[in-house]
């Protein structure tokens, strides 16, 4: 169906998200493919971010002057509103710091040093890797700053 502004209700990706969520913000959404090793077929899978407004019930006066430090490279203190709790690790990052690593499966990771690192790997490489994410970090940080979205 389309709407005044010609976008079509596929075309927003707050359609994907689940409705028992809150209405909130997408914050991003990936669509994964792999053949599964015993049936042979394709199987998608797709992944929703959402920040929610309200979602646990968090009342201004409640956290009023609760910061919460972000677990990515930036290290910030935020309100614990405008962090975002990772699935598997429960690490709490920002909007800067969420995003920047992507897992193997094409979804996004922590960036918490020691969800992505490889414990093998040398440390030179892991150097080389760790500035590569901060430098993400602060391009991101600056390009959210600029729009005064954080």
């Amino acid at each position: 169906m389309n709407t005044m502004s010609g976008m079509t209700d596929i075309d927003d990706p707050n359609h994907l998200v689940p409705s028992f969520l809150p209405a909130g913000n997408v914050l991003g959404y990936n669509l994964t493919t792999a053949i599964n090793p015993i049936t042979k077929r394709k199987e998608f899978t797709y992944t929703v971010s959402v920040q929610t407004v309200g979602a646990f019930g968090i009342s201004d006066t409640s956290s009023e002057g609760v910061t919460t430090k972000c677990d990515g490279p930036c290290g910030a203190m935020f309100p614990p509103g405008l962090l975002i709790t990772m699935g598997k690790c429960d690490h709490l990052l920002c909007k800067a710091c969420f995003g920047i690593v992507k897992n193997p499966d094409g979804s996004y990771g922590c960036s918490n040093f020691q969800c992505w690192s490889e414990p093998s790997a040398s440390l030179q490489k892991e150097e080389s890797n760790y500035k590569k994410v901060i430098n993400k970090q602060k391009y991101r940080a600056r390009k959210i700053k600029k729009t005064d979205v954080m």
